[in-house]
């Protein structure tokens, strides 16, 4: 197996915060992912996003890209939290309008 160097190891790379795919087509022999990062802008009717990222994978590879992100996701857990924590009932004669310290102190 051939080594793999990264001649830009330690370099500035850009930080996007991604949060979706935008678009994903097919082009010659290419698959192209375009992704997603938020604005922070929003109207009534709209939320406004930055297309950020555009990934071109030959479709050769795509089956070891696929499987790289398969591997992330078993390294990290990702799991849905759905489980409701119960909420802790306040006794009124501790608190007083709210306040974050007991009536007594």
């Amino acid at each position: 197996m051939k080594k793999i160097e990264y001649p830009n190891r330690g370099h500035l790379l850009s930080d996007y915060f991604i949060d979706g795919i935008s678009r994903v087509y097919e082009h010659e022999e290419n698959i192209v992912i375009t992704l997603e990062s938020p604005t922070g802008i929003q109207t009534p009717d709209t939320i406004l996003k930055n297309e950020c990222v555009r990934l071109v994978i030959p479709k050769s590879q795509f089956n070891k890209f696929f499987k790289s992100i398969a591997r992330i996701n078993e390294q990290l857990d990702f799991k849905e939290v759905t489980e409701d924590k119960p909420t802790k009932n306040i006794d009124k004669k501790e608190i007083f309008l709210g306040s974050a310290f007991k009536v007594s102190d």
